[in-house]
């Protein structure tokens, strides 16, 4: 973890997009290692391809997003 301590502080983790969502569990972990709460993880673009389902079900936060693919025309 770089930047100011997150120990005892709500945080959410923000990627660009993510397809397999393993860099978010990654942060995730390292977060909670650091003594963060993750409340959720949000991504500005969902490439639908289960990487919702995987944070949610490994991580046990919300997975949120901005923009679906098909809403950007990348289906």
């Amino acid at each position: 973890m770089e930047g100011p301590s997150v120990d005892g502080r709500k945080v959410l983790v923000l990627e660009d997009t993510s397809t397999t969502g393993g860099s978010a569990l990654t942060a995730v972990e390292g977060v909670r290692k650091a003594g963060g709460n993750v409340v959720a993880v949000a991504v500005i673009v969902d490439r639908d391809t289960g990487a919702k389902e995987k944070i949610e079900a490994e991580a046990g936060v919300p997975y949120l997003f901005a923009f679906g693919k098909d809403e950007l025309g990348l289906s």
